[in-house]
């Protein structure tokens, strides 16, 4: 069930004092973040409501947190497409954030929302212990950047080529491919090829061109940031290439656990692992 803005504060102060929660963002009825808080809070024993919000307009999200600001049980909410780099604009973000330009999560504290970045967290899980020293990246909104960032962070001398429509140069080290995604030009093998746009994601009539696809260098590892579907075009090609495909699934539970920690603290230690464990194959199993 998607709510409205308007329908999400007259749930929220139907619910008080029960903590209620969402995401954000336009479109937002793909999202499987109802399901995986409710995942979470049922395997916490935690009585909480999550709901997927729908906010089509920059004017209305500014007008929408402002007002979820002043309701105590609001605890905060998870940022999707388009607004993540809105959110860092309209939060208090922390350092990283910043440096990323990119906030996807929301935390009410007083009256004012802070800002964060799980991403790049959830981003790494799944390949935390790999080498990789060269990396190329298809896109560059605000996945890519909290992306980019954890990327640089863990390890500091890889190598990080961006192709996108505009160059962005606020992240040093990062070299710009410019492209409509309608043709690649030769380049190198590369350890990792991300894709963090939306293309080929379930509810989207957009796709990467066969022939873009074709193009893209062989790489070791294939990781698409789309968790539905399961396997998209894009991972599909580069499984014929020979690539190891990693895609969304758990870097989506890995993101949102570390969410769920802002909003009600850490998760117990012995919990957490068996928690994203469960998670990701009760969600990869429906």
């Amino acid at each position: 069930m998607v709510l409205t803005g308007p329908e999400f504060l007259r749930r929220c102060r139907e619910l008080d004092p029960l903590p209620v929660l969402g995401v954000l963002g336009s479109p937002v009825s793909h999202s499987r973040s109802p399901e995986l808080h409710a995942l979470i809070y049922s395997y916490l024993n935690l009585e909480a409501r999550y709901f997927a919000v729908h906010i089509p307009e920059k004017e209305e999200l500014i007008s929408f947190l402002s007002q979820t600001a002043t309701l105590k049980n609001c605890r905060g909410f998870n940022v999707t497409i388009p607004w993540k780099e809105t959110a860092l604009l309209l939060s208090d973000p922390d350092p990283f954030s910043e440096k990323a330009g990119a906030v996807n999560t929301l935390i009410n504290r007083n009256g004012r929302f802070m800002g964060t970045n799980t991403d790049w967290q959830g981003f790494l899980y799944p390949i935390r212990e790999k080498s990789i020293t060269t990396i190329l990246i298809l896109g560059w909104g605000g996945a890519a950047k909290g992306i980019a960032a954890g990327l640089a962070h863990h390890w500091p001398d890889c190598r990080i080529t961006v192709v996108s429509r505009r160059a962005d140069f606020t992240l040093p080290g990062v070299n710009w491919i410019r492209s409509d995604y309608s043709a690649f030009p030769e380049t190198a093998p590369v350890d990792l090829i991300i894709n963090t746009t939306p293309l080929g994601m379930t509810g989207k009539s957009e796709n990467f061109p066969g022939e873009f696809l074709d193009q893209l260098p062989d790489s070791r590892f294939a990781y698409d940031v789309i968790y539905t579907p399961q396997e998209t075009a894009f991972l599909a090609r580069m499984k014929q290439k020979g690539s190891e495909l990693i895609n969304g699934l758990q870097m989506f539970v890995v993101q949102a656990v570390q969410a769920h920690e802002t909003w009600f603290g850490p998760v117990a230690p012995d919990q957490k692992e068996p928690l994203i464990r469960f998670l990701t194959q009760t969600l990869s199993s429906r």
